[in-house]
C-alpha cells in the first residue's frame, strides 16, 4: 500500500474518532437536563438513489452521494438516521405576511338630532333661522358629542300649524360620537409573502432512551421561488432541496380592519378606502388627529338626513338618514352580524396576528401547501416511520351562510397522519371524497375543517384510517348533513322619533291655538313626550269631564229643543194640504 493511502486512512480514521468523541461530549452535557422528548416520524420516503456528485471536501472532489425523496405535509416529520443520531426534520407552519400599505381611525357613531320647528308668519320670535342652521355652520360640541353638525329644512310638513304657514321650517343640530366609546382601526392590505417554516432536530440514543441533543433550529423557507436549497451540518452534512408553490388561498388585497382593544380581531367587510367617503359603508365616521369629523365637513351626512315634524308647538319630529348605513340612531339598535366577517372564521386560517408597529398581518394558514422535499447525504440513510394514531371522531357537513360546504372534523386522541374517505352509504362501493390530514407529533384532541366539492348534498359514510395501520382500525360512522340559510340583507335604518323641547322664551313667540289647548287630542305623541306626569294626567282628566258634558248637553239640546221644534215645522204644512183637500171634495158636490 502506497504512503498517500496510509495517510488517508489515517486521516480517516482520525476523523470519526473526533466525531464520536464530539458527540459523547454533546450527549453528557445534554443528558444531564434530564429532558425527554417523543421522537415521532411521519413521512415516507417514495424514493432513494445513489449517484457521484461533486462535492466540496477536505479529501476529494467527486464523492458518491445518496439521494431521499419524501412527499411533505404540514404539521409532519421527516427522520434519517445516520450512524447512532437521528435527524428531524418538521414542518411547522406557513405563515402568510400582508404589508399594510395604509391604515386610518373610526368608530361607529351613535347620532342624536335636536330639531326645532317654526310655523312661517306666527310669533315674533323665530327658533329657526337660516343664518344660524345654514349647512355651512357647526353646532357646539361638548364631552359627550365631539362632532356637530347643522341641517336647515325649509319646508316641512307639520301637523298643527294653520293652514296659511304651512308649510313650516325646521333647524336641526345633527349629534354624533362613538358607540359605546369604541374605536376600530382601518387597514388596507397587499398582496402576502408566503413563508414556509421548518425544524430541524437532533436525537441521540442514550443507555437504550431516545433524546434531543440539538435544537429545534428554525428555517424560514421564502416560496416566492418556488424552490429553496440550503444544508445542514450539525454532525452530519445534509444538502436540502425543498420544492413548494404558494397556496391558493389567500386572503384577498383590499380593506379590513379590527377593533382597538383587539388587534387580533381582523375582520372584512364593506369599508371605505382612506380616500373613500361612503356613507354606505364603514368607516365615514374618523378621528382626524384629536377630532372626530364627517368627511365634507359633514355636507354629505347633512343631505342625507330627512325630518318630519308630529308636532310643531311641542316640537315633536321623526327623521332618519337616507342613503346611510353602519350607524345607530337614538333609539334603534346597530346590527352588524351581515356588514363584517372575522377573518378567522375563513377555513384556511388557523390564527391572526396584527403588528401595526412593524405594518404587517401574519395569518397562520391552516392547510399549508405541499412540498417535495429532496435529502443528500454522503452515506445511506435509514429510514424510520412512526404508526399513527386516532381513538375516535365526530363531526358534521355543513353548508353554510356564505356557501362554503365544509366537513367539521373532531379528532380525539390523534397523532399523526389520517386518512378520510367519503362514501354514499355504508357498503363503500365509490369513494365520494377523500384526503389526508396531519395533527403532529403527539396524541391530542383537534379540529380540523374540510372543504367539501358541491356533489356532496347530503348525510356521508365517513371512514377514517391511521397511517401506518391495519384496515381493522378504521373507524367509520354516518356524519349529518346540514343546509344554512343564505343571508338576508340588513334592514335600512327606520323612523325614530326625536323631542326637542324648546324654551319658555322660544315656545312664547310661538302661535297658539287649539293644539294649546288639547295637544292629546291632536297628537297623542305630544302628550307621551311630555312624560305623562300627573299634571298631564290631570288635564287630560278635566278635559275629558268637559268633553262629556258638552257632549250630554248637546244631546239634552238635540232630543228636548231641536228634535220637537223639527216635527213641529214639518207638520204645518202637512195639515195645510189637508184641509185644501177636504175643501176641495165637499166643492165637487
Amino acid at each position: 500500500m502506497r504512503l498517500w493511502q496510509w495517510l488517508l486512512t489515517f486521516a480517516t480514521f482520525v476523523l470519526l474518532i473526533t466525531t464520536e468523541a464530539r458527540l459523547r461530549r454533546h450527549r453528557k452535557r445534554r443528558f444531564v437536563s434530564s429532558h425527554f422528548d417523543e421522537l415521532y416520524c411521519g413521512e415516507s420516503a417514495h424514493a432513494q438513489s445513489q449517484f457521484e456528485e461533486e462535492r466540496e471536501s477536505n479529501s476529494s472532489k467527486v464523492s458518491s452521494v445518496h439521494s431521499t425523496q419524501f412527499n411533505w405535509g404540514l404539521d409532519n416529520t421527516i427522520c434519517i438516521k445516520l450512524q447512532n443520531v437521528v435527524h428531524v426534520l418538521k414542518y411547522e407552519r406557513l405563515e402568510q405576511r400582508y404589508p399594510i400599505e395604509s391604515s386610518y381611525t373610526f368608530s361607529v357613531p351613535l347620532i342624536d338630532t335636536n330639531c326645532k320647528c317654526h310655523c312661517y308668519g306666527f310669533g315674533s320670535n323665530d327658533v329657526c333661522n337660516v343664518e344660524k342652521y345654514a349647512d355651512d355652520r357647526n353646532c357646539t360640541t361638548n364631552s359627550e358629542f365631539p362632532t356637530c353638525y347643522t341641517k336647515y329644512h325649509p319646508a316641512v310638513e307639520p301637523l298643527d300649524c294653520p293652514v296659511t304657514s304651512i308649510p313650516a321650517k325646521a333647524c336641526c343640530d345633527i349629534k354624533l360620537k362613538p358607540r359605546d366609546g369604541r374605536m376600530f382601526r382601518a387597514v388596507k392590505l397587499q398582496q402576502p409573502i408566503n413563508d414556509m417554516i421548518i425544524t430541524h432536530s437532533i436525537f441521540a440514543n442514550n443507555s437504550g432512551k431516545i433524546m434531543k441533543v440539538l435544537g429545534p433550529e428554525e428555517y424560514r423557507i421564502n416560496l416566492i421561488k418556488g424552490k429553496e436549497q440550503f444544508e445542514l451540518t450539525e454532525y452530519h452534512r445534509i444538502s436540502v432541496q425543498l420544492v413548494a408553490s404558494s397556496p391558493q388561498q389567500q386572503l384577498r388585497e383590499g380593506m379590513y380592519y379590527f377593533p382597538e382593544e383587539n388587534h387580533n380581531d381582523l375582520r372584512e367587510g364593506k369599508i371605505n378606502e382612506i380616500t373613500e367617503n361612503d356613507l354606505d359603508k364603514l368607516g365615514w365616521y374618523r378621528r382626524i388627529g384629536n377630532d372626530w369629523q364627517v368627511a365634507t365637513s359633514g355636507l354629505l351626512l347633512r343631505n342625507a338626513h330627512k325630518v318630519v315634524i308630529k308636532n310643531c308647538k311641542g316640537q315633536l319630529h321623526m327623521d332618519q338618514f337616507s342613503g346611510t348605513k353602519n350607524f345607530v340612531l337614538r333609539g334603534t339598535q346597530y346590527n352588524d352580524t351581515f356588514n363584517e366577517r372575522k377573518v378567522s372564521e375563513n377555513n384556511f386560517v388557523r390564527s391572526v396576528k396584527v403588528d401595526e408597529s412593524s405594518r404587517e398581518i401574519t395569518i397562520i394558514h391552516e392547510h399549508g401547501t405541499a412540498a417535495q422535499v429532496s435529502l443528500k447525504t454522503d452515506t445511506r440513510p435509514n429510514l424510520t416511520k412512526s404508526q399513527s394514531l386516532l381513538a375516535n371522531f365526530t363531526g358534521s357537513i355543513t353548508l353554510d351562510h356564505d356557501g362554503n360546504r365544509m366537513l367539521n372534523v373532531t379528532f380525539f386522541g390523534v397523532k399523526g397522519t389520517v386518512h378520510i374517505r367519503m362514501y354514499v352509504n355504508d357498503k363503500k362501493l365509490v369513494a365520494t371524497f377523500a384526503c389526508t390530514a396531519q395533527f403532529g407529533t403527539s396524541v391530542k384532541d383537534d379540529g380540523s375543517r374540510i372543504s367539501l366539492p358541491s356533489s356532496i348534498n347530503q348525510a356521508q359514510w365517513v371512514c377514517i384510517l391511521p397511517d401506518e395501520q391495519p384496515v381493522k382500525s378504521e373507524i367509520c360512522k354516518w356524519i349529518p348533513y346540514e343546509e344554512k340559510a343564505i343571508r338576508s340583507p340588513r334592514q335600512e335604518q327606520s323612523w325614530s322619533k326625536g323631542h326637542s323641547p324648546c324654551s319658555q322664551a322660544e315656545c312664547n313667540g310661538l302661535k297658539s291655538g287649539v293644539s294649546d289647548l288639547f295637544p292629546w287630542i291632536i297628537n297623542f305623541d305630544y302628550f307621551m313626550a311630555h312624560g305623562g306626569d300627573l299634571t298631564e294626567w290631570l288635564k287630560m282628566g278635566i278635559h275629558i269631564v268637559i268633553a262629556v258634558g258638552l257632549l250630554f248637553l248637546l244631546i239634552i239640546l238635540f232630543t228636548k229643543c231641536l228634535v220637537p221644534l223639527a216635527c213641529c215645522s214639518l207638520s204645518i204644512p202637512f195639515k195645510n194640504r189637508n184641509k185644501k183637500k177636504k175643501k176641495k171634495n165637499s166643492s165637487d158636490y
